[in-house]
């Protein structure tokens, strides 16, 4: 006995009425339990899956890795190029800033910053402000332009008539004034009335504005119709 069950193939000698290695009779076995299919040739049977899974492996991952090839070739001559590009804009701006300081003058650093955080209108008014404090603490400087102001202005009136006073006009005289006046003479007419207090006060300040202005021909005429006429 022991020798048939060691050698005999039990699951060759299956009976007809056994399915899958159940047994109809068996209470047991023939439970309405879901069976998998048979035959292995079923496109959806699980086995077919299984070789499926089976043969697709594993997902190849790449790496980032140096080429040595072409493409490594590539890529240096990439890399080359942006290199010589860099160097080119660093010589173009090399050469701008030494334009610039042959142009405007030697600029130092903290004073270039200043001036490139504020804006350029407030920066020159800035600067004409700093001269301004500088002259007016400076007495010789004060003296040269005082000097200097007088001598334009000898020069610009050198051989001009000087009068000083006031002075009074006809009604024909006061045409050939202001003819025969010199080019360089401002002439001031004051049409007056005598017998108006307002017209006597204003002629008082053109006295003392003649005087304080000798360059100046300061003229006083009647307002009167025989002028008009005259001028008609």
């Amino acid at each position: 006995m022991d020798d048939f069950f060691l050698r005999h193939d039990v699951y060759k000698d299956r009976e007809a009425d056994e399915l899958g290695g159940k047994v109809n009779s068996d209470s047991e076995a023939s439970d309405d339990d879901e069976s998998l299919p048979a035959s292995v040739h079923d496109p959806y049977g699980p086995w077919q899956e299984q070789q499926n899974v089976s043969k697709q492996g594993k997902r190849r991952q790449f790496k980032k890795s140096t080429f040595t090839g072409p493409k490594g070739v590539l890529t240096d001559y990439k890399a080359y190029k942006k290199s010589k590009a860099e160097e080119r804009h660093q010589d173009a701006a090399v050469r701008e800033a030494v334009l610039a300081r042959i142009a405007k003058g030697h600029v130092e650093p903290q004073a270039h910053v200043a001036n490139a955080n504020n804006a350029p209108g407030e920066n020159d008014r800035d600067s004409d402000d700093d001269l301004l404090d500088e002259f007016e603490d400076d007495a010789v400087l004060q003296n040269y332009c005082a000097k200097r102001v007088a001598e334009i202005k000898s020069a610009v009136n050198s051989g001009a008539p000087t009068y000083g006073s006031l002075t009074y006009a006809t009604a024909f005289q006061f045409v050939d004034f202001v003819d025969d006046a010199d080019p360089r003479t401002c002439v001031v007419v004051h049409m007056s009335d005598e017998n108006n207090y307002m017209c006597a006060a204003v002629n008082q300040i053109l006295e003392g504005l003649s005087r304080e202005y000798p360059m100046t021909q300061v003229q006083m005429s009647p307002s009167t119709l025989s002028i008009v006429r005259h001028l008609v």
